[in-house]
């Protein structure tokens, strides 16, 4: 199982929701935002109930770790299976340089500009 084409990732449902609802609602509250999308909908694994994994970096991801999620979802009323994960530029640009979770999914990552064209 390979990565899915653009086209075929932003003809995906939960991708469109993300693009067309989600996103506006996220630039509203955190400002500019770059957005990329990985995990089994990327990779073309995916199952009927499997989420949307989406990195997201901000310069205003100010509050804590876990905290910044939690607001996030409160400000853009999240009610879908979309799981994000939020960083701000200096934390993204060190993070995907260790060894672990950000740098391993970025392998994958496919940025929403090219999904979503």
């Amino acid at each position: 199982m390979g990565s899915r084409a653009p086209a075929e990732l932003a003809a995906d449902p939960l991708v469109r929701l993300l693009v067309d609802d989600y996103l506006p609602r996220i630039r509203r509250s955190r400002g500019p935002v770059d957005v990329w999308l990985f995990g089994s909908r990327v990779r073309d694994d995916w199952m009927e109930e499997s989420d949307l994994d989406v990195i997201l970096v901000s310069e205003r991801f100010a509050e804590a770790w876990p905290e910044r999620i939690a607001a996030l979802i409160r400000e853009i009323r999240l009610v879908d299976p979309i799981q994000f994960f939020c960083y701000t530029p200096d934390e993204f640009g060190r993070k995907r340089l260790e060894l672990g979770f950000l740098r391993e999914a970025m392998t994958e990552a496919v940025p929403v500009r090219a999904a979503s064209a």
